[in-house]
């Protein structure tokens, strides 16, 4: 078992009960989120390749600008 987390089994003659502690629930929570973004982004890349793939993937300058400035932004007062 990891560091932190508990599991706490208590079992009766009619049933059994698991019992995880507060940081398994959270730790279990994460993991379906990241498993949930992986899968959409693995959509997307999908739908970004067959449109490149048709030629009809066409990029936003602007947007692409407002991205690296947002980025270099946060970069920069991240440091400070």
């Amino acid at each position: 078992m990891q560091q932190g987390i508990e599991l706490k089994i208590q079992q009766s003659r009619e049933s059994a009960r698991v019992n995880i502690s507060k940081k398994a629930r959270e730790f279990q929570r994460i993991a379906g989120l990241v498993r949930t973004g992986n899968e959409l982004r693995s959509q997307k890349v999908k739908q970004i390749k067959e449109r490149v793939s048709k030629g009809d993937y066409n990029v936003d300058a602007q947007e692409v600008s407002k991205s690296i400035i947002r980025s270099e932004v946060f970069r920069i007062l991240e440091k400070k």
